[in-house]
């Protein structure tokens, strides 16, 4: 066949091969949609399986827990606490109630395995079958007694454990340093229960030695002094105006002859000194005596002594003679007597009603220096005596 050009037409060739090629590709997505729907129909089917299951195992699990935890009637919870665990169990099992897990814990109140508390607490309104969780007590907790032997009780003291005390403390001479814990009851390592003390025994240091005052009144102060030498005593000599003694003889004592003394204790003795040979670590011991001045009314005394420092001290009134707050006051004409010791120097200053009156002045063993301040009808001087 011919165009109008006058070529020869090929169209029932080309027809044919295009509807091959058409068949092919129908074919072709024919098969992939078999195979899709088959994929994916077995896929589905395994899903819907899966889900299945699943729901089946949510609905038991949710069945499971709505009969243990929520379902079943309401109850009351009893109260077990101060039951014993084996009661408390009873008692709960009663209105269908479980016992649950046991918390311990110390209590020096409520009896081993005993009921301390509970949750829920008694009165509670819960469903049948829950559980009720008790504290039970295991009895008061168990401490072993520390070692407290060769330690300061200042160390003791300070570091005690936390629910232990100490009892009754005893002291004894020994030869330990004073203070130090030589025994305990209980000993160390025993159980001890809570607030159960221990008891120390203390060393009050090591022993002294017990003398017995010796009489050195009438010795000469060179023989006094080598008897008392060794016994260890402070020995202070008081130095006195006697022009009838004889000197540096020990005219008395303090203490009397047969006290018994320690180391280290005071010892003083009266002597009047020659001025020719001093004595080492003595006083000069005089006595004040002053006449209150005056005709009618009472009058206000201060005694003041001052040292060679310097240093001031009001020896009359004494704080025992004040009354709600008030000085006393002494009649005209009384004689007041004030017994003094000093070492080397001292001042002796009077005052009457807030005014200075008399003065005293000692040095050494040379007799008072006595300055009268007022000029008044009826004063009388000061007199220093020994």
């Amino acid at each position: 066949m011919e165009n109008r050009h006058g070529n020869v037409s090929n169209e029932p060739r080309a027809g044919r091969a295009g509807r091959v090629l058409l068949d092919k590709i129908a074919e072709a997505i024919l098969n992939l949609t078999f195979f899709v729907f088959r994929f994916f129909g077995w896929s589905l089917r395994w899903t819907l399986a899966t889900a299945f299951f699943l729901l089946v195992m949510a609905g038991a699990g949710l069945y499971v827990f709505n009969s243990a935890v929520t379902g079943g009637e309401y109850v009351t919870v009893p109260n077990i606490t101060q039951l014993s665990v084996t009661q408390a169990s009873f008692e709960l099992g009663k209105v269908g109630l479980e016992m649950g897990k046991q918390t311990p814990m110390f209590s020096d109140q409520a009896p081993p395995y005993h009921v301390i508390s509970q949750r829920p607490e008694p009165g509670a309104v819960v469903r049948a079958g829950r559980e009720v969780f008790p504290t039970v007590s295991q009895g008061a907790e168990i401490q072993t007694a520390p070692e407290y032997v060769g330690k300061p009780l200042q160390d003791v003291e300070g570091a005690l454990p936390p629910g232990m005390q100490l009892g009754n403390k005893a002291w004894i001479r020994h030869s330990a340093p004073r203070d130090q814990v030589i025994a305990q009851d209980p000993p160390a390592g025993r159980p001890l229960r809570a607030g159960e003390p221990v008891h120390l025994l203390l060393s009050k240091g090591p022993t002294q030695n017990v003398l017995t005052m010796p009489s050195i009144v009438g010795l000469s102060v060179e023989d006094a002094m080598t008897l008392l030498a060794p016994m260890g005593v402070q020995v202070t000599a008081n130095r006195i105006d006697n022009p009838n003694a004889e000197p540096n003889r020990v005219l008395s004592q303090t203490p009397a002859p047969g006290t018994l003394l320690q180391e280290g204790q005071s010892v003083t003795y009266d002597v009047r000194a020659s001025g020719e040979s001093p004595l080492p670590n003595s006083m000069r011991k005089v006595e004040v005596v002053y006449t209150v001045p005056g005709a009618w009314s009472p009058r206000e005394v201060r005694i003041d002594v001052i040292d060679r420092r310097g240093t001031r001290q009001t020896v009359l009134p004494t704080q025992e003679q004040y009354r709600a707050g008030e000085r006393p006051k002494y009649e005209p004409n009384t004689k007041l007597r004030l017994p003094l010791s000093f070492n080397d120097e001292l001042t002796v200053e009077i005052y009457v009603d807030g005014q200075r009156a008399c003065t005293y002045y000692y040095e050494g063993d040379n007799p008072p220096v006595i300055t009268d301040h007022l000029d008044q009808e009826g004063q009388e001087e000061g007199v220093a005596q020994t």
